[in-house]
């Protein structure tokens, strides 16, 4: 049985920082007391830098991103696989919703990424210990990022060629060439004589 305290502990961060980094006063302590009845000394030591959240916030984005990627997957299987065109405008308008909301989010997820070299805490300077970390941590994620935006352009590529298959499958069914022109002199009507 565990709660979330992250808005509790983020309000009282910027508090913290609001104030030029006061102690928590007996009030702030108060709050803090657990069900034992002791207290934390100095809530703000415990709390993980700003970058963190800006962490959660690409984790969050990606989590969605893979989401609607499934959902997409779906829907085009749904769109190649409808042999008799039922509903194919509203299919097609459903797909590029679900398209540029992904698109949308890893443009989010990138900038977010980019934010985390770039954050400070009001008045402290980066060590380079913490330069090193935040490296890695951005690293790490843009080439997870970078994945999942490669699987996306293949699932892309693939229901592009799918939809292609179906079209030139449905042109040459009944064995008509639909993209010769009707006078065109060289069909079977054409005469010779």
């Amino acid at each position: 049985a565990t709660r979330d305290l992250t808005v509790h502990f983020s309000k009282l961060r910027e508090q913290s920082s609001s104030s030029g980094g006061r102690s928590p006063s007996l009030d702030d302590a108060n709050l803090l007391n657990n069900a034992s009845g002791s207290s934390w000394s100095n809530p703000t030591s415990s709390l993980p830098p700003i970058w963190v959240d800006l962490l959660d916030t690409v984790d969050s984005d990606v989590r969605t991103i893979q989401t609607l990627m499934s959902r997409l997957e779906t829907l085009h299987g749904e769109r190649v696989n409808d042999v008799f065109g039922r509903d194919r405008e509203g299919k097609d308008r459903e797909i590029q919703g679900v398209t540029e909301d992904i698109t949308k989010r890893f443009r989010n997820a990138e900038r977010t990424l980019k934010k985390i070299g770039n954050v400070t805490e009001p008045g402290k300077s980066l060590t380079s210990a913490e330069m090193k970390v935040r490296a890695a941590v951005q690293s790490s994620n843009a080439s997870k990022i970078q994945k999942i935006s490669s699987q996306f352009r293949k699932l892309q590529q693939d229901y592009l060629a799918d939809l292609s298959k179906q079209k030139s499958k449905n042109d040459s069914q009944f064995g008509v060439d639909l993209t010769s022109t009707v006078g065109g002199g060289g069909g079977v009507a054409g005469g010779g004589g």
